[in-house]
This record gives structure tokens, C-alpha cells and sequence, in this order.
């Protein structure tokens, strides 16, 4: 099975509840997450290692990842 590579909007309670619940799914890498809060977004992808924070859920969409 190849990997999926997935982005989570929102940083909030249940954007974290998302990256929570993605990170167990084997196969599912969460590489990204956008959030207008971008000081949250950041601690959120520093405590799962997140490795691209955005604050427009759009740029997700050209990001090749």
C-alpha cells in the first residue's frame, strides 16, 4: 500500500482531534495544516511534527505534497 499524504485544516480542538486520530492510520502521513490561527497551527504541527504550516487552506491545494 502506498502512503497517502493528507492536510488538516484547523488547528482548533478538533483540527487537533484530526491529526490525532490521521497520525494512527497506517499509511496516512499528515504533512501540512492550515489555520487563519497560525500561532496555534504552528504548536500544533511542532507537537506532531508536522513539517508545513500554512494560514490559507488554499495553498495546501498547490503545494506538491
Amino acid at each position: 500500500m502506498q502512503p497517502i499524504n493528507v492536510a488538516v485544516i484547523g488547528s482548533g480542538f478538533m483540527g487537533g482531534a484530526h491529526v490525532d486520530g490521521l497520525r494512527r492510520i497506517p499509511g496516512v502521513n499528515v504533512v501540512a495544516i492550515a489555520s487563519i490561527d497560525r500561532p496555534r497551527a504552528e504548536e500544533l504541527a511542532a507537537s506532531y511534527g508536522i513539517p508545513h504550516v500554512f494560514e490559507d487552506w488554499r495553498e495546501i491545494l498547490d503545494h506538491p505534497e
